[in-house]
């Protein structure tokens, strides 16, 4: 879908003022909670991917990394669940979102990208 004066989600055309602005409130609160998790993400990945690039790296410290960035990942998956669970409690549509495919998790490897950290 083209981007459009609605930020692609036609959607938002049948929202009334109110449940626009609850949305928006909605979102704002979950992406800044989001936010240390994101960074806490990124860090670990390029920890783990430091690791995996160096010659000699250790075995242990990039399998202690990789389950950390797991659990970061299903920690980010859980909030997603929960922004669309507040979001359809609020009466909103919580369509579009494609699972890990919003926010800074729309170019990861759960949508045939290779993450912000692949060395390409």
């Amino acid at each position: 879908m083209r981007p459009g004066p609605h930020d692609g989600r036609p959607h938002v055309l049948l929202l009334s003022a109110e449940q626009q602005a609850a949305a928006q409130k909605i979102h704002a609160d979950h992406y800044a909670a989001l936010a240390p998790l994101q960074q806490q993400l990124y860090a670990k990945q390029a920890e783990l991917d430091a690791q995996l690039y160096a010659q000699g790296g250790d075995d242990r410290k990039i399998q202690s990394l990789a389950k950390e960035v797991g659990e970061i990942n299903a920690k980010l998956y859980a909030a997603q669940i929960d922004l669309r669970r507040a979001l359809t409690k609020a009466g909103i549509p919580a369509t579009g979102m494609g699972g890990m495919g919003c926010g800074m998790m729309s170019s990861g490897m759960m949508h045939g990208g290779m993450g912000p950290h692949h060395p390409m």
